[in-house]
């Protein structure tokens, strides 16, 4: 039996004909629709609300600390330097610069200032000058930096002749 499927003609055994017919009709018959699936994972996803974006923590680093110049005779003046790098909210952070002169452990001179800084590096040098009947020998300075929730300190030494 010469049977017509599809486009082109086929001879099957009758049983085999029969079914070929009838699948070959029941697909004419009804037309093809799509497959029902699940949506895929990536279609499932909602983006999630954008967040605000976290608070930048203030951070104070200290990268040197200087005293220029390196000696010095009683009386004279010297520069105590400090380079620091804040970081921190965009509009800026308050910090106090606290700077002590020492000799043999014992403060000889103590000074701070407050200032608003920028997120960034900076330099801040205070003159001081050395008390006339200052003793000759080697002195400290430690500059301890301080803002709400970081603080950061280094030292430096010179010699008074």
């Amino acid at each position: 039996m010469l049977i017509r499927h599809g486009c082109s003609w086929s001879r099957l055994g009758p049983a085999l004909a029969c079914l070929a017919l009838l699948a070959g009709c029941a697909a004419a018959a009804r037309p093809a629709r799509p497959v029902d699936r699940p949506p895929a994972a990536e279609e499932q996803l909602v983006p999630a609300p954008a967040a605000a974006p976290a608070p930048v923590a203030p951070s104070l680093s200290v990268v040197a600390v200087s005293v220029q110049p390196a000696q010095i005779r009683r009386g004279e003046q010297v520069d105590l330097v400090v380079h620091y790098a804040v970081g921190g909210p965009a509009s800026g952070l308050r910090v106090e610069e606290r700077r002590e002169l020492t000799k043999d452990g014992v403060a000889i001179v103590q000074m701070s200032d407050t200032l608003t800084r920028a997120a960034g590096t900076h330099t801040s040098a205070r003159p001081v000058r050395v008390p006339a009947d200052a003793a000759p020998g080697i002195y400290t300075v430690r500059i301890t930096l301080i803002a709400t929730g970081a603080e950061a300190s280094g030292t430096a030494l010179f010699e008074v002749r």
